[in-house]
């Protein structure tokens, strides 16, 4: 049965329904967001420690039914701490980390409704990784990755927009699983190419309709399954230098939620493709640092980043 558009008089209140959507395209999960050979499995006992700057400048809210709402914007300052730690199993590269987003949503805007800054920290990303096959002979890995995230970030229950969820679907907190599965190849030289794909599955969650409003109507969001590719083709021009162009895009998703005063009305959507551009140099043998360009082409269900960068650190010890 297709669901039905919200009427005209209840625009305002689907809007703000929807306006948590506008996170997943500001912010991230950066444990699974690869950049250039991030494959390429350390050897065993190996730590690193990155840490990642990262803004992204949203110009436009697209809804879920492809209509572009006038006078929205928003702009993301995220902090990322992330510790890896490789541990080889049964002679297999492996390994954990644990990843700590961190910042603020500024001024998020949808149809000139201002919701509020929202500040603080996010969901913690508890995730483990192994290569069931890496040939260092022939360039080629192939490694299997799961993520949790449970709801332990900054959230009030009574603010539109929350930092904490800004991986959750609709702002609610909720528990996220993700698995991805990542394949590198190295041919000849100096090319390489990285091709990533995850799913992630979230759990239904129950909240007002309308976060700090005063509207006593409390709903239960439904979360469909999202898909995300990543590409990366990277051209080495030295031991030190890398460069590369590489694709995301995100798939499926659909948020709903059903009540007798508004029908069947769908709230997010993860439908978003983003061209990237990367430099990559090694500072010396422990240090690396990874420069990224980023923006959307096309967008649906949430904000359109117009313009994001990515400044990466890792020290590897």
């Amino acid at each position: 049965m297709p669901r039905r558009k919200g009427r005209a008089s209840d625009r305002p209140v689907l809007l703000a329904a929807g306006a948590a959507m506008l996170l997943s395209s500001a912010a991230t999960a950066f444990a699974q967001t690869i950049e250039p050979n991030d494959f390429l499995p350390a050897p065993n006992g190996t730590n690193i420690n990155l840490n990642y700057f990262v803004f992204g400048r949203q110009g436009a809210f697209i809804d879920p039914n492809g209509t572009n709402i006038p006078n929205s914007s928003a702009n993301a300052y995220v902090g990322v701490e992330r510790f890896v730690r490789f541990q080889y199993l049964f002679g297999h590269p492996a390994g954990f980390e644990v990843t700590q987003n961190f910042g603020s949503i500024s001024n998020p805007t949808v149809g000139g409704r201002n919701l509020g800054t929202a500040s603080g920290a996010a969901n913690v990303n508890l995730s483990a990784f192994f290569w069931p096959y890496a040939n260092f002979q022939q360039k080629e890995f192939l490694v299997v990755s799961g993520f949790l995230y449970p709801p332990t970030g900054t959230y009030n229950k009574n603010q539109a927009i929350n930092f904490a969820t800004q991986y959750q679907p609709s702002g609610q907190y909720n528990w996220t699983g993700d698995v991805q599965i990542g394949w590198e190849h190295g041919i000849g030289d100096r090319f390489s190419y990285d091709v990533a794909f995850d799913a992630r599955i979230f759990g239904d969650t129950t909240g007002p309709i309308q976060p700090g409003s005063g509207i006593p109507l409390s709903v239960k969001t439904y979360h469909n399954p999202d898909y995300r590719l990543q590409l990366w083709l990277t051209w080495q021009w030295n031991p030190a230098l890398r460069t590369a162009i590489g694709y995301q895009g995100f798939f499926g998703g659909l948020d709903y939620f059903s009540t007798p005063q508004t029908g069947t009305v769908n709230t997010g959507k993860s439908f978003e493709q983003q061209l990237r551009g990367a430099v990559v140099m090694f500072l010396s043998p422990r240090i690396q640092t990874v420069l990224e360009v980023n923006g959307d082409v096309a967008r649906t269900g949430g904000f359109k980043q117009t313009f994001g960068t990515i400044l990466r650190f890792a020290y590897i010890f």
